[in-house]
């Protein structure tokens, strides 16, 4: 068991310095093997997005243990929907992150694949594109998971949160781009059409979820306190 564990870990790192070097992604997309193993490949996946999502369970529980009263702050969002409800959200959402996982893994190379079926690009089943875009998107997965870690510690501003995530998915776009487009023999505008639809869902509904946290939004101020609310603050 320990491993096939240091096997998992080997395969995260090595599958995120691959992604980051457009050249080797190139390369190593463009070789097929059948049949794809998806456990390991969804296995080193959750290493990189999980490992920085433990630590920021790790800090938002000892911040709820050790306070006497946790105060919750007015954010922008507050302002569409209602404090305890977004509140709920962002802990569900944070909470569902290790299930996110494969369903990013799957829907994020069908999608893709699909586009490629109606379009008649499709040199390889569905397993070889899910393979290339893992190879291409394992940056994303670790960026995503430090940007909510700054998110949901509130350990960044805003802008630089989605900054480093407009920066993420642009590279993530990028990198599929060259993997989807080698894996299939076709040309990169091609390969970055299909590419872009699944990315977009994805970077919507992470936009989506940084808006649930974050302290100030463009075009959208924090609501005034409500006048039926209790001061608990210590005197």
């Amino acid at each position: 068991m320990e491993r096939r564990d240091r096997s998992v870990l080997a395969a995260a790192w090595r599958t995120l310095a691959v992604a980051l070097g457009v050249r080797r992604l190139r390369t190593l997309a463009g070789q097929v093997p059948e049949p794809v193993e998806h456990g390991r490949w969804i296995a080193a996946l959750a290493v990189l997005r999980c490992a920085p999502w433990l630590v920021t369970v790790g800090v938002l529980v000892a911040r709820m243990l050790d306070a006497e009263i946790e105060i919750q702050p007015l954010l922008p969002i507050h302002r569409i929907v209602d404090a305890p409800l977004a509140r709920a959200l962002s802990a569900w959402s944070l909470l569902l992150v290790p299930v996110g996982v494969p369903l990013v893994y799957f829907m994020g190379g069908l999608l893709p694949h699909l586009g490629l079926v109606l379009t008649g690009g499709a040199r390889w089943p569905l397993s070889a594109t899910l393979r290339a875009l893992a190879l291409a998107f394992a940056p994303l997965y670790l960026a995503v998971g430090i940007v909510e870690l700054l998110a949901w510690a509130h350990l960044a501003p805003a802008r630089i949160v989605f900054g480093l995530a407009a920066a993420a998915f642009a590279h993530a776009w990028i990198a599929g781009t060259v993997a989807v487009a080698a894996t299939h023999r076709i040309g990169v505008f091609w390969g970055a059409a299909v590419v872009a639809p699944g990315l977009a869902a994805w970077a919507v509904v992470f936009g989506a979820r940084l808006a649930l946290v974050v302290g100030t939004m463009p075009g959208l101020d924090v609501p005034p306190p409500s006048p039926y609310a209790i001061d608990v603050s210590p005197p």
